[in-house]
Formats: structure tokens, sequence, C-alpha cells
């Protein structure tokens, strides 16, 4: 699974490595669809690109 932000919304896409294949793909504006990511995003490399 990966999340892109599209600039005016969230696309959220399903891969299967198995049957390579996209098995879903889900667009939101909204930043609800975010929340099961929260714990697993790590923005320390951009921090440090930043700087």
């Amino acid at each position: 699974m990966a999340l892109y932000h599209m600039g005016a919304f969230f696309a959220e896409v399903w891969y299967s490595h198995t049957d390579n294949r996209i098995l879903t793909i889900r667009g939101t504006r909204g930043r609800s669809c975010l929340e099961p990511y929260l714990e697993r995003i790590d923005l320390e490399a951009l921090m440090r690109e930043e700087q």
C-alpha cells in the first residue's frame, strides 16, 4: 500500500506484488484517511533535507 499527495487530494494505492497488479485505488480530499499512516510516517529525512 502506498499513499500519494496529489496536491488537492490524497490517493491510496494497494498493489499486489504476487499478482503484479493494482488491487485498489482510493482518492480522498479529507485528511481522515491519514490517521492509519501517522504511526508509520518518518519525516526525519525530509527535515534534514530542508536544513
